[in-house]
């Protein structure tokens, strides 16, 4: 046997696929995909979507539906849909609809029944009725000859239709009036003309009348309920100028219905048993 020779096959030979060589496949060769290169995609690089890079999308940046931004839908804005702000339908809002709007509808608001407001002609107004034992084809019989109102009424006497004139829409007639130791004449129009059911006039006439007055006949029983209506058309000095001037003068039309009515079911009641 020989001495063995030192070959290419040898352990001490340093060859391309020996570990202390230098390659491309390396762990400390710098590639573009090793963890220690400055790549597009590696931590350290600020990019378009790493998290320390202020973009449109990171919650750092103030955008249109970022928290801290102040945009019209933020709940630090002030916009017509946010808490903070004042508009038709924010509750601090003062709207036609809102509490302390003074509005028609509102309690704050003069109304036609305000004692407080101004008189208006639509505030004063009544109906009184009675029974009374008679039909009510008497009792319109009655009541549409207007002549025989002075029977009844302590307010009225010598009222008469005009020449040829009678009973129908649209005829006058003329009648004298008291109150408060006054006298004085009215000139009335005839509105309403239903046989057995009701018969209604104006004082002062249909186009530009102050007092409206109509009587109504509800049968009931063997008799008829008589109801007696007043309603003030329109405000005039002559009937007042206060509210209370003008509930006064309801006041006293009502206790002369109340009169009226009481009269006739006492008069027709006479009638009756004679």
């Amino acid at each position: 046997m020989t001495t063995p020779a030192t070959t290419a096959h040898e352990p001490v030979s340093t060859t391309a696929h020996e570990p202390t060589a230098t390659t491309a496949h390396e762990p400390t060769t710098a590639t573009a995909h090793e963890p220690g290169a400055a790549t597009a995609h590696e931590p350290v690089s600020t990019t378009a979507h790493e998290p320390t890079t202020a973009t449109a999308h990171e919650p750092t940046t103030a955008t249109a539906h970022e928290p801290g931004a102040a945009t019209a839908h933020e709940p630090v804005s002030t916009t017509a849909h946010e808490p903070g702000a004042a508009t038709a339908h924010e509750p601090t809002a003062t709207t036609a609809h809102e509490p302390g709007a003074a509005t028609a509808h509102e309690p704050t608001a003069t109304t036609p029944h305000d004692p407080a407001g101004p008189p208006r002609a639509a505030d004063f107004a009544f109906t009184r009725r009675a029974w009374v034992d008679a039909s009510p084809a008497r009792v319109y019989e009655l009541v549409s000859d207007v002549s025989s109102i002075g029977r009844w009424s302590p307010d009225a006497d010598d009222v008469a239709f005009d020449p040829e004139a009678g009973p129908r829409v649209g005829a006058w007639f003329s009648g004298r009036n008291r109150r408060d130791g006054r006298e004085w004449t009215s000139r009335s129009e005839i509105v309403r003309a239903d046989p057995g059911t009701a018969f209604g006039f104006v004082v002062g006439g249909a186009r530009d009348g102050i007092v409206h007055w109509e009587w109504t006949l509800t049968p009931q029983g063997g008799g008829t309920v008589v109801g007696q209506s007043w309603r003030l058309l329109r405000l005039d000095p002559v009937l007042g100028t206060t509210r209370a001037e003008l509930d006064a003068l309801r006041r006293h039309m009502a206790a002369s219905a109340e009169t009226t009515l009481v009269a006739l079911a006492q008069w027709l009641a006479e009638e009756h048993r004679n």
